[in-house]
């Protein structure tokens, strides 16, 4: 799996872009990791999970038909083990409450986030507002999770309605604009061969 980062191939590519020049050169050197301002922003920063927040989302849209199927399970899960596999400081603290095993950590992590989405108590805006808070510098974080939503509406070969409503709703409550949407899923249906 690739992770979507910009390169410097692409900034200068973009930079030759007569539109471009000054926002991709001013932002070249920008911090991509929000630094917090306040103890409660770094609380917030420190506490908050890739992992949960991405599979919450992920959830939600599956959930959207009404059910999960099981390719859409085990996508879920095998797309997040891949993330924690690069976020040690996530995985030692679900260690703690899960066990060592990432597989056995994001399965436990899915059927606690399942249950609390079936059981009305998980609030699908506040895992929005984090993702924005915490990577309000980083659009390429927004667009790969953005990505991620596609792979596991795909996971069955399809594309419902209600997923691509509900893709493109959470995208924009992410700030991923309707040409960004639109190249990344066009990304993964060629990367998943569904053309």
């Amino acid at each position: 799996m690739e992770r979507e980062y910009l390169s410097i191939d692409h900034y200068l590519e973009e930079s030759t872009k007569k539109d471009n020049k000054e926002n991709i050169l001013a932002t070249f050197f920008q911090k991509k990791n929000y630094e917090p301002k306040t103890d409660t922003e770094k609380l917030i920063i420190e506490n908050f999970s890739f992992i949960a927040a991405a599979m919450s989302l992920l959830i939600h849209i599956t959930m959207k038909k009404g059910h999960i199927l099981e390719q859409e399970k085990n996508e879920i899960i095998s797309r997040l083990v891949f993330q924690l596999r690069q976020r040690p400081f996530e995985r030692a603290n679900y260690s703690e409450d899960y066990g060592k095993a990432e597989l056995n950590i994001v399965s436990n992590l899915y059927d606690k986030l399942l249950d609390e989405y079936e059981n009305n108590r998980m609030d699908i805006e506040d895992q929005i507002d984090l993702i924005n808070f915490v990577y309000q510098n980083n659009q390429q974080k927004r667009f790969f999770i953005v990505r991620l939503f596609f792979y596991i509406a795909f996971a069955d070969r399809t594309l419902e309605i209600i997923e691509l409503d509900t893709i493109n709703m959470l995208a924009k409550s992410l700030s991923v604009d309707d040409e960004d949407i639109k190249r990344i899923k066009a990304e993964v249906i060629e990367e998943l061969k569904l053309r």
